[in-house]
């Protein structure tokens, strides 16, 4: 008992002498900071900022400073309490403001995965939509498909001279042959290059007159065989305008880039803004090995396109050369259909190249029913085709309860794709 009366006068001793050492303003941040603390406190009649300067303050008592420095000492621990929590309080608001931003942006933004094996279309889809819709090629872009058109055009070429050997077709001119053999022995330019040399483009033109070739062409273009690329490359007009290769600083226009064949392997995404909304696309590789990357990015999809080149009805896979083409698309869309990751999603299945499904099909030599036997449809009759196949990717999504739309597209034609992407 005695010892906690000597305490609580040794306290009380402690507050009093701190009280009288406050009360003249000193120079040390310490004694600033206690007579802030304790003149509001414990008295109102104990000035912070005396305007004495001059009286020479007796030093604090031991026992005062000791209850002064822990005073000092809780009150500095307080206070960075209170910045801290208000601090953390004003960054819990700051992140609460930028996910309700984000949720706002993600409510306009449109996810399509376009799915489909090679050579259904894909990359030709993404750059033409990247044309419609987003940032412009530019020059440099440009430039570096210079190497992979005069690929195509000597790919073509060759092809073309190929088919002559082996129908025995003769040239016009007899002298064109040396033009041909120069053709065909001159070596396929790599990506470093970026002009065609003068004297292919003298020899493609020599030959483009000849009649020869050009009936190889002819043929070429309705043979059912013919690869729908190569097909694209002579129709069009590569072969055509070779007048505008040969410039010295020819940049390819986008009906250039469109009709290059150029197939991408991995990832490719595309960024565009459509009305208020933004579009992300990603085109995704089409080999087996390549769709096993898909699967960070199949969250939030508001929509999944497979393409099917519906040419193919009669082609085994380049990969593996027992499966067919259009038994190994419904296999994926089946797949893609059933995943609990798509259960959101709208299924959009387009049908690509078919006016080459429509000339095989009118020839006869293709029929339906020796690939699928199911099929009643009349030999030539392409709307019953059209619709047999469409109708396989149906009974898909009826099977699994999902609701899928049927396109047909023709992946060079702007008023179609934008019939697609308007029909999101």
């Amino acid at each position: 008992m005695a010892e906690d009366k000597s305490n609580a006068r040794e306290a009380f001793e402690a507050k009093s002498s701190l009280l009288e050492y406050t009360t003249i303003e000193t120079k040390s941040p310490i004694n600033d900071g206690a007579t802030e603390l304790l003149s509001g406190r414990y008295s109102d009649n104990v000035s912070r900022k005396s305007s004495v300067s001059s009286v020479q303050q007796p030093p604090l008592p031991s026992r005062a400073r000791s209850v002064y420095d822990r005073l000092h000492r809780s009150r500095l621990q307080a206070l960075f309490q209170h910045d801290t929590a208000s601090a953390g309080s004003r960054r819990n608001h700051e992140v609460d403001e930028l996910l309700q931003t984000w949720a706002k942006e993600k409510e306009k933004e449109v996810k399509i995965l376009l799915s489909g094996s090679s050579g259904s279309g894909k990359a030709t889809l993404l750059r033409h939509l990247k044309i419609l819709y987003g940032n412009p090629y530019t020059e440099d872009e440009r430039r570096r498909w210079r190497s992979d058109i005069f690929k195509n055009v000597l790919t073509s070429a060759h092809d073309i001279l190929s088919f002559m050997y082996e129908e025995r077709l003769n040239f016009e001119n007899s002298d064109n042959r040396v033009y041909a053999d120069y053709i065909t022995s001159a070596p396929r330019p790599d990506k470093r290059e970026t002009l065609i040399c003068e004297h292919l483009v003298e020899a493609l033109k020599r030959l483009r007159v000849d009649k020869g070739y050009r009936l190889a062409m002819s043929q070429i273009l309705e043979d059912d065989d013919w690869s729908c690329n190569a097909r694209y490359i002579l129709e069009l007009h590569f072969l055509k305008n070779l007048e505008r290769l040969e410039v010295g600083d020819y940049l390819p226009v986008d009906e250039d880039i469109l009709h290059t064949d150029k197939r991408l392997s991995g990832i490719t995404e595309l960024v565009c803004q459509i009305g208020d909304r933004q579009f992300r696309i990603y085109e995704l590789g089409g080999s087996r090995g390549e769709r096993k990357k898909w699967i960070h990015l199949l969250d939030d999809t508001t929509a999944v396109f497979c393409l099917v080149a519906l040419d193919e009805y009669d082609q085994t896979l380049l990969e593996d050369d027992n499966v067919m083409c259009m038994h190994e698309a419904i296999k994926g869309f089946e797949s893609t259909a059933r995943s609990r990751l798509f259960s959101n999603s709208a299924l959009v299945v387009c049908f690509t190249k078919f006016d080459v499904f429509r000339g095989k099909i009118q020839s006869g030599k293709h029929p339906v029913s020796k690939y699928f036997p199911d099929y009643r449809g009349g030999l030539t009759d392409v709307n019953a085709a059209k619709e047999f196949f469409a109708d396989k990717f149906r009974k898909v999504g009826h099977t699994v309860s999902r609701l899928v739309r049927v396109q047909f597209v023709n992946i060079l034609d702007s008023e179609s794709v934008k019939e697609v992407i308007d029909a999101l």
